[in-house]
């Protein structure tokens, strides 16, 4: 705590909030720079809330996930 800024609660980390990502320079490896495109693009449309996945890990089965990419 620093200079009682401290505030409790839940944090859910996402996309959204930069809370997670992926490693590129990881990654390109082993994928076209095609496939890591398309990768940025959904990671963009959930961001803008254009793709709404799950937070639910239980509701992943029942979600359809976008085409055309």
């Amino acid at each position: 705590m620093v200079d009682g800024t401290f505030t409790p609660g839940v944090i859910t980390l996402s996309l959204r909030n930069g809370g997670v990502g992926w490693a590129q320079g990881n990654v390109a490896k082993v994928l076209s720079a095609a496939q890591i495109a398309k990768i940025n693009t959904l990671r963009q449309d959930i961001i803008d809330g254009k793709i709404t996945p799950p937070e639910d890990p239980t509701k992943v089965p029942a979600w359809t996930p976008p085409t055309g990419y």
